[in-house]
């Protein structure tokens, strides 16, 4: 008679099989298209290989005991258990690769820390907002005031001070991955005290650019009435990417008066797309169990990671925009309008700060692969390193935006020379798995900063204590 096949085999082969093709697309795709994600390094292999080693142990197991249980028995004393204790040696294994710097990871937890604008803006931050961010290389808090904006003061306490300094920028300027006070801006207020001056940050955690401070302006500039705006322009999606995600309006002269969020909506704090399925997150366990998943767990954010790849694979459109993420230098042609859309903005902004006796210089900021060989060893494809060194060697696209921006009589700074010149292993600029800039990164942004506020005479006093 022929031995019968059990159920309980039949489960655990399927689960290892699944298991077995998602970590398979892991090692070999290089990048998910979601922003929010787990990036598996060169060592996702020995990632890999632990995980489906465990549960082959698991498999062991089970078979040595088919005989003395039954199939409930099985799964409540041998399934659970096991699977359990993978999980757990699973996650401990890659906090540890993640710690060693063999894993990249993401941003430690979810913000939900958008809110919907009232006005032309396409979103604004919450107001009287309280939280903790961690990630593997920083432990931060941040609160936002009576306004939404990143202070510990409220709105009446800065504009008491008639001479103010408002920085703009995204997540850079916002602070990622430092705490206020850290922060290039906050550094001003030290030197401010008896000046009756003030610098203070607008900077939004993510999904800003040009476009954005353009409308930003020209709905705000006469709340908070600044004598010098500095906007902070990221090297890498301020240039095009925030430009393709954005409906944009114009008047008759052409100047952008509104922009809103394309095939994206905010909805109960997050920026989500629009055919996110709308339900009550409050009273929703499910979705609350899912952000306490993806905020604690990195096995989970590996297997969220593996979700989007094969909703990649299945709809050919949810990553076509993963190239911005490039260097400009590599993009050719094809988002030349939203590039120049990007750019006439920052002219737009000049003409419209000149006519309110308001100066505006443009603070270029590189991404750390552009400073050093260090960052670049960092990505784990030969293309993307290529491609990271080429922009690292020419200079691009800072060369060009420069050039440009001279061009039009518009301030700018770019840093590039100096961050190389200072960025060591005993002083490092830049978060190495999370790209933004640390503490002495801040303090760098605010020495070059000051230097040329003064040497223009745009700090009412620049006698320091």
């Amino acid at each position: 008679m022929a031995k019968r096949i059990r159920f309980d085999k039949i489960i655990i082969i399927f689960i290892f099989l699944i298991l077995l093709v998602t970590h398979l697309i892991l090692i070999f795709h290089k990048s998910s298209p979601d922003p929010i994600d787990l990036i598996l390094g060169r060592y996702s292999v020995l990632l890999a290989g632990l995980i489906i080693i465990l549960f082959l142990i698991e498999v062991t197991f089970l078979y040595a005991f088919f005989k003395k249980y039954n199939f409930l028995k099985n799964i409540i004393f041998i399934v659970f258990p096991v699977i359990l204790f993978c999980l757990i040696l699973a996650e401990i294994f890659l906090r540890q690769f993640i710690a060693m710097g063999y894993i990249q990871s993401s941003r430690g937890n979810i913000l939900d820390i958008y809110d919907k604008s009232t006005d032309e803006r396409p979103f604004v931050l919450k107001k009287n907002y309280d939280t903790n961010v961690f990630d593997i290389e920083y432990k931060t808090q941040i609160h936002l005031n009576d306004i939404g904006i990143r202070d510990d003061r409220n709105i009446d306490q800065i504009l008491s001070n008639d001479y103010r300094i408002m920085f703009m920028g995204d997540s850079f300027t916002f602070g990622w991955g430092v705490n206020y006070g850290e922060r290039f801006c906050d550094l001003f207020n030290k030197y401010f005290l008896d000046k009756n001056a003030a610098a203070f940050s607008v900077g939004f955690a993510d999904g800003n650019s040009p476009v954005d401070y353009e409308v930003f302006l020209r709905t705000q500039f006469d709340f908070f009435k600044p004598k010098v705006v500095v906007l902070g322009l990221c090297l890498l999606n301020d240039l095009v990417k925030n430009a393709v995600e954005r409906i944009l309006i114009k008047n008759e002269n052409g100047e952008i008066i509104s922009s809103s969020l394309k095939n994206l909506k905010v909805y109960n704090g997050l920026i989500v797309t629009s055919d996110f399925k709308q339900y009550n997150v409050e009273n929703n366990s499910l979705f609350k169990t899912r952000v306490f998943l993806w905020n604690k767990f990195a096995v989970y954010r590996l297997f969220y990671r593996a979700n989007n790849i094969m909703k990649n694979y299945l709809k050919s459109e949810f990553g076509k925009h993963d190239a911005l993420d490039l260097p400009l230098y590599f993009l050719g042609d094809k988002f030349q309008p939203e590039f120049t859309e990007t750019l006439e903005s920052l002219y737009r902004i000049k003409r419209f700060l000149d006519e309110r006796d308001c100066e505006l210089i443009v603070f270029m900021i590189p991404t750390n692969f552009q400073i050093s060989d260090y960052y670049i060893d960092g990505f784990d494809h030969e293309y993307d390193r290529e491609l990271m060194q080429k922009s690292y060697e020419i200079l691009e696209p800072q060369k060009s935006i420069s050039q440009w921006l001279d061009a039009k009589n518009i301030k700018n700074i770019d840093p590039t020379l100096i961050f190389r010149k200072n960025d060591n292993k005993f002083n490092r600029l830049y978060y190495v798995l999370d790209g933004h800039w640390t503490c002495e990164g801040h303090k760098e942004v605010y020495n070059i900063l000051a230097q040329y506020l003064i040497k223009n005479k745009m700090i009412p006093n620049d006698k320091r204590k």
